[in-house]
């Protein structure tokens, strides 16, 4: 039987409806197999200095080398998917908020898509939220403020839950997304979990390799206290 302990999910704040369009349109087309991915993250990973301005520009040139290396997969519905995405954008934070969403949506897409996000199979399955064990919220408050990028922290990216086991994924564009704030909440996330009989796992995702990853964790390894993660990379998100 499941473990009478609980564990909930709950939304940090209301998604944004363009952000909810992104998720979906990106999760639902890569639920299929897709010999692009890995390429498809190399473009997201090298937006980092895309401007409002230069967004067309830059989408232009993509797509021209990309109908060109994958023209016998029709990648007409990819190519429209990511313009309807970048277009909306009008500030520097957009763009930078579409990157992660999109991060986020290949990792549900890997998953299934959408469907996920509806519990399947009995699961409790959330996107961007607070977790809640036996109905306390985890959370890390930051104090010690040594980094500029230092901050709270009380959300997953995107945590699954069968009533016996519990994973957590925390997802980046780029390795060098991963922080103070991510390691300390996991730091905290540990703590709470091991009270419990929850068995439970973290996964670091990034649209880079698996040693990529590594490298940035290991600068990282004085931060975190005792947990253990696993590590998916693009060519892990393609598999």
């Amino acid at each position: 039987m499941p473990t009478k302990e609980t564990l909930r999910f709950r939304e940090s704040e209301e998604t944004p409806d363009y952000i909810k369009d992104v998720v979906r349109d990106i999760a639902d087309h890569f639920k299929t197999r897709r010999s692009y991915l890995v390429d498809f993250c190399h473009l997201i990973s090298r937006s980092w200095n895309w401007e409002v301005v230069d967004v067309e520009r830059n989408l232009e040139k993509w797509e021209k080398w990309f109908k060109a290396s994958y023209k016998r997969h029709n990648p007409t519905k990819i190519i429209d998917l990511v313009k309807k995405a970048f277009f909306v954008c009008t500030t520097k934070n957009d763009i930078m908020k579409i990157r992660g969403t999109i991060a986020e949506a290949l990792l549900i897409g890997k998953f299934g898509g959408m469907e996920l996000l509806n519990n399947p199979g009995g699961k409790t399955v959330g996107w961007g939220v607070v977790v809640y064990l036996n109905d306390e919220k985890v959370r890390y408050h930051c104090i010690e403020k040594k980094y500029a990028s230092c901050r709270s922290r009380q959300t997953v990216d995107l945590g699954i839950f069968d009533g016996y086991h519990a994973k957590f994924y925390e997802v980046k564009v780029s390795p060098s997304g991963i922080g103070c704030k991510e390691s300390k909440y996991l730091n905290e996330l540990t703590n709470e979990m091991e009270k419990t009989e929850i068995t439970f796992e973290f996964w670091f995702v990034a649209l880079d390799s698996k040693q990529a990853i590594m490298t940035r964790l290991e600068k990282q390894k004085a931060i975190f206290e005792k947990q253990r993660f696993e590590i998916m990379g693009s060519q892990e998100l393609s598999a």
